[in-house]
């Protein structure tokens, strides 16, 4: 995906591929092989294409495993367009699908988001996996699982390659 998704981009195609994606995981029957939940990464296209959001409701009303469909935003597609975005989740929610925020805390100005939007569960961005043991870069993750937890968001760590790396997010719990 790193390698063809900048051409999909470039080319404006992101609504095409996000449409065909879903209609293939619909037509082949993947919700229902699928043993866990299937989480779509939006592409930035589709989150702006009032046409896109359109066709998603349909597609939703249509859907049989629609609890089954996590549907991510990036972060910084919230903090860019957040109307469109705004809108698009509603659309999805009011389907019965979940919201979740990929590359929370990437562009942390603001969180004001997370309150509007109500998403299902925020994904730390990557680099938090990675943090030094600076006590800085220790709140600053803390505060993050902490207003998400304040507000009933379930947060998804990714990146995670040890054991290490593992308890230093379980003691930044409270």
């Amino acid at each position: 995906a790193a390698e063809f998704m900048p051409f999909v981009e470039l080319l404006s195609l992101g609504s095409q591929l996000d449409r065909c994606l879903l209609e293939t995981i619909e037509r082949k029957n993947i919700l229902e092989l699928a043993q866990q939940p299937v989480a779509i990464n939006l592409t930035h296209d589709s989150l702006l294409d009032p046409e896109f959001a359109l066709w998603l409701g349909k597609f939703l009303k249509k859907s049989a495993h629609i609890g089954r469909i996590l549907f991510e935003m990036p972060e910084s597609a919230l903090i860019n367009s957040f109307e469109q975005c705004n809108h698009l989740a509603a659309v999805i929610k009011s389907a019965g699908a979940k919201v979740g925020i990929d590359q929370c805390g990437r562009q942390i100005g603001s969180l004001d988001y997370l309150q509007k939007i109500q998403p299902d569960y925020i994904k730390l961005d990557q680099s938090f996996a990675f943090y030094e043991k600076l006590n800085q870069s220790n709140e600053l993750c803390r505060a993050l699982m902490n207003v998400a937890k304040g507000l009933n968001i379930e947060v998804i760590i990714t990146g995670i390659e040890d054991q290490a790396q593992l308890e230093q997010f379980t003691s930044l719990r409270a």
